[in-house]
Parts: structure tokens; sequence; C-alpha cells
């Protein structure tokens, strides 16, 4: 089978008034193929019978002319004959034995009357002839080899090699390009090449063209091709112009390659790509993809709801995310994702408070990592984020609460032995009764902080509380006003006790002690200060008590020690008059008990 093929200009002497001409090449496997002519090495015997009788006849003529005759026409066509032989060397070896025949010719020639120099200089001619004839014809032979080779890879090689003129026809179609695009070289060569053009990419031959009249190069151009059967091939082609002797443009070398997997595979990886973004979008976990130039590729919506409704169109690049999530720490917080990018981590875990959108402080903690490479070569990072705030704030309200219980396990060790060394001092034999009273009211006290938490004990559901066992006098002896206020839990403890011994005392010595006695409990605002009063109306005289014992601790000093305010009594004939004075900030929710209310 013979193949038609034709050989770029660079490596041959083919190319020929613009055009190529092709070439028939024999691909017998019994053979070496030869090219620019059929294949007519002489056999392994041939050779040297051929060598032995034209060396023969040229050194017999040689011997039968006169001296002065030139035979260099016959040495020539001894040399000649090597350009048939296998070895491209052979012909210097026939030129090395021509050159001895020469010199044994002059001393067997007939003798002349001419001088024996002329003999000389005519064979010096024609051992100078045969070594040009010879160094011809081996650097044919050399060329002829180079060229075999670039041949056999161009015929051999997987991808399709096309060559055209520069009016577009084929001319010359290699077996890749068989297998590629469906056509034998005889159906296409001589053809206009868009025979493998869809229709609507008949403009890229002229692009083509253009650039090959221009003697310029296209690399890799990505584009597709249309096979004999009609399917579309996806193909990168590159395309070189090819030159003539003169430098002339006069066609181009065409390599196309396969493609379509690679396509396929690209299109899978920008299918997946994109499901990998959606997923990341619907995430209910707030999370965040971006790339190694700082672009946001995707990000979730939990993350922009978590962020207090950013919109997605605000955020094209990590910086506009710094911007708005770290205020002044933008550059900061940009820098360590930057480090972050050039580690390319397994996983990195990094707690960041940023800023939402309502101005709120949020802990959020980010887990960073990288994913490889995407089909354009970029590399993939995904950021996953939790809002801790909630579980910080509980973790430090627990280690608050334990730092609260041990310190007022402490007050209230020491209030129970204020108390008991005080109802000491008193009468033993009632020892018992008052100190389980006192205990008593010390224990609602604690009940009621217990059901509210430590904080905002609210002030009315405190004196309710503490005159629980005159619930039925609520309301006609005795009588509440003031507003909704909260005290925190050093206020509610110690007023609490206040308001107890203030009660217990009432019913025992003052107010209460009668049928017409009444008590009125008021507490307000005023200006920044909490004030709170117990009025005794329509009682018994009451007057200052000789000693001062634990009522008068616990009504008094224990107050103004705890709230840092002021407490004054007065025993007015109409009964007793009791006022609490203190700054707000001290009594009302937000202030912490201090060892300053520690009863001594």
């Amino acid at each position: 089978m013979t193949q038609k093929f034709v050989v770029p200009h660079e490596k041959a002497l083919l190319a020929q008034s613009g055009t190529h001409r092709a070439e028939t090449m024999s691909t017998s496997p019994t053979s070496s193929a030869r090219v620019g002519h059929p294949e007519i090495y002489l056999r392994s015997w041939e050779g040297p019978v051929a060598v032995t009788l034209v060396a023969a006849a040229t050194l017999i003529f040689d011997g039968v002319t006169p001296a002065v005759v030139s035979v260099t026409a016959g040495y020539v066509g001894l040399v000649l004959l090597g350009y048939w032989l296998p070895d491209p060397r052979a012909t210097l070896a026939l030129a090395l034995l021509a050159t001895l025949l020469i010199i044994i010719g002059h001393w067997i020639s007939i003798t002349h009357s001419s001088p024996q120099w002329q003999s000389w200089v005519n064979r010096s001619i024609s051992i100078g002839s045969i070594w040009l004839a010879a160094i011809f014809v081996w650097r044919i032979r050399a060329l002829e080899h180079e060229l075999q080779l670039f041949v056999s890879i161009v015929a051999s090689g997987g991808d399709a090699i096309i060559s055209e003129n520069t009016d577009g026809i084929t001319t010359s179609w290699n077996k890749g390009a068989e297998e590629l695009f469906g056509y034998v070289a005889e159906e296409v060569i001589g053809k206009p090449v868009t025979i493998i053009f869809p229709p609507e990419r008949y403009h890229e031959e002229e692009m083509i063209l253009e650039h090959t009249r221009r003697g310029e190069r296209v690399d890799h151009f990505e584009t597709v091709r249309q096979r004999k059967d009609g399917s579309i091939v996806d193909i990168s082609l590159t395309v070189s112009p090819i030159r003539s002797v003169e430098g002339t443009v006069v066609g181009a070398s065409k390599i196309a390659r396969d493609i379509t997997r690679r396509k396929l595979a690209e299109h899978e990886l920008r299918n997946s790509e994109e499901r990998f973004k959606s997923s990341v979008v619907q995430s209910p976990v707030p999370t965040i993809l971006f790339d190694d130039q700082e672009q946001i590729l995707a990000i979730s919506r939990s993350w922009l709801e978590a962020a207090g409704g950013i919109s997605p169109t605000e955020l094209h690049r990590i910086e506009d995310w710094t911007i708005r999530a770290y205020g002044e720490r933008s550059d900061e917080i940009l820098e360590l994702v930057r480090r972050i990018i050039a580690a390319e981590p397994q996983a990195r875990m990094d707690e960041l408070t940023i800023a939402t959108r309502d101005g709120r402080k949020r802990i959020w903690n980010f887990v960073t990592s990288g994913l490889g490479s995407k089909s354009d070569g970029r590399r993939l990072f995904v950021s996953v984020a939790q809002d801790v705030s909630d579980r910080r704030a509980y973790e430090e309200r627990i280690q608050l609460l334990m730092d609260e219980a041990r310190h007022r396990t402490k007050n209230i060790l020491g209030l129970v032995q204020a108390i008991a060394r005080q109802t000491a001092t008193g009468d033993p034999r009632d020892f018992v009764d008052r100190f389980t009273e006192r205990i008593q009211a010390l224990a609602t006290n604690q009940d009621l902080l217990v059901s509210h938490e430590w904080q905002r004990i609210d002030v009315k559901d405190l004196v309710r509380v503490q005159l629980g066992h005159f619930a039925d006098l609520i309301g006609t002896r005795i009588h509440f006003d003031g507003p909704t206020l909260f005290l925190n839990a050093a206020a509610a403890q110690t007023i609490g006790l206040a308001l107890h011994e203030l009660a217990t005392n009432a019913s025992k010595y003052g107010a209460l002690s009668t049928d017409a006695g009444r008590v009125e409990v008021s507490w307000q605002l005023v200006d920044g200060a909490y004030t709170m009063g117990w009025i005794e109306r329509n009682g018994p005289p009451v007057r200052p008590p000789e000693r001062k014992g634990f009522g008068s601790t616990v009504t008094q000093s224990m107050l103004e020690r705890t709230l840092g305010g002021e407490v004054k009594v007065d025993y007015a004939p109409s009964g007793l008059q009791w006022h609490l004075t203190c700054c707000a900030a001290d009594a009302q929710e937000g202030r912490r008990l201090t060892d300053a209310s520690r009863p001594t």
C-alpha cells in the first residue's frame, strides 16, 4: 500500500512553485522507505557486482586511452553508484577507490607525446571531481535519512497532521488525521480543508489563513471540527507557516489533537463544581467558598443571615467580607486569610469576633481547609463558621454563677453567724425561737432569689414574701406603693432581712400589735437614687431601744454597708418611721454582691 504525503519545506526540497507535490512512499515491511523516488536499493549481491563491473570497465578504458585523455566521467559514475547502496558512507568508500584507480590508470595508460605534468593535472581534476560528487551524494543521502525520520514521525504520530497551501487546499493528510476525522488521504488532498469544518466555523479558516500569510503561528487554539460521519470532535489546533527556500510563506502545517475526553472531564468537573457551589449556598451551616485569588465563589444564605442580612451581591472578594465584618481590623484579618492560602492547610481553626450589619458583636469559630484545584487551575478553599457567642456567654455565665455561689455561700454563712451572735445576746430562753424566725426569713429570701435565678427581684415580690405571715392584712392595714423596680441579689437579700425585722418588731411592739395600727411601705427612684420607706401609724407609742441588737444591725448598719446608702430611723409618737436612701446603681440589677455586704 502506498500513502500520499508531503514533507514541509524546512526538511526537504519538495516545495515547488508555491505548492507541495505529493510523493509516493513505500511502506513495504520488507524494505526501507526512500523519500522522493521508488525503492530501488541494490540487493546484497548486486551492489558488489555493479561496483566491480563499473570499476573494471573504467580502469580498462583508462588503460587503453592516452594518459592525457580524461576519464573523469567513468570514475564519477562509479561514485554515483553509491547513491543506490544501503549505507550512505559507501559513497565515500567508492570515492577513495576511484582515487586509487585514477592513480593506477596513469601508469597503465598508453603513453603520449604530451608532458607527464599534463597527465597529472588532468587526473588531479578528476580526483577533485569525484570527491565533489561523493560529498554531494553523501549529503543528499544524509538529508534523505533525516527527512525519512521526520516522515516516519509524522506518519506514525497519534496527532492529526495536515498541510495546506495559502489558498486553503489540503496538500497532506497523515494516518492520525484519517483516524481522527474519518477521511482517507485520497478523499481530502486537493480539496478545501473546510471539508472538516462545521458551517458555523468557516470563519476560523479565514482567520488561520490570515495569520499564515503574515507568517504568524497559532498555538493551542481550541475549537471543534466535523468528522466524516457528521459527529463533532473537540480539538486543540496548532498552526505553523511553511516557507519556501526563498523564505516565502507557501502554506501551513496544522497539528490537531483530540481533546474530547479532556473536555468531557472538564464539563463533568464544572458540573461537580456547580453542584458543590449550590450545596454551599443551601448549607444550613454558614459556609464560604473562595479561591487563591481571594475571589468568593459561593457563600451560604445561612452565612449572610448570621452576618445580619448582607446581600450576596456585596461580597465578591474576601476583602469585601473583612471590611464589613472586622472594620478597622480588616487588613489584619485579610493578612491571616492570605497566610492560610499560602499554607493550604488541611484544617485550621480560628475564633474571631465579627460585627454584624446591625452592629452586634458575635464570636464565630472558623474552620478553613484547602479543597484542591478547579478545572482552570485555581486552588479552592472552604471555610465553615459557627456562631459560638451564646455558648461562650453560657460558659461565662456558668463560671460567674459558680463564683457567685461560692461568694454568696460565704456571705450567708457569715450572716448566719452574725444572726446567731446577735440573737444570743438576748434572753437565752427565747434564743431558739428568735434564731429560728430570723433563719426562716433568710431562707425565704434565698427561696425568692433562687426562683429568680439570683437576679431581677421585683421589690413588690420581695415585700409580699417577707410579709407573707400578715397576708390577711395586706390591702387593709398594710399598703404597698411604688413602681416596678428590680433589685440585684445583694440588695434583695439585705432589704429582705430588714423588712422581716421591721415586720416582726411591728407585730410585737408597733402598729401591727393593735387592731387599729397600719403600715405603709413605699419605694421609688428619684434623680438616680433609690428610696424606700416603712411608716407605722396608729400604733402604741414607741421609743428608741436601750441597746442595739441584731434588729438595729439588719435594719441600719448592714444596709448602709451593703448598699453604700443611708438609713434614717425616727421613733415618732405616731409610730416608727424608717427610710433607706442609696444610689440606684447599687441596688438595681447589675451590681454584684461584694465583701462589704458580709455581716460582722
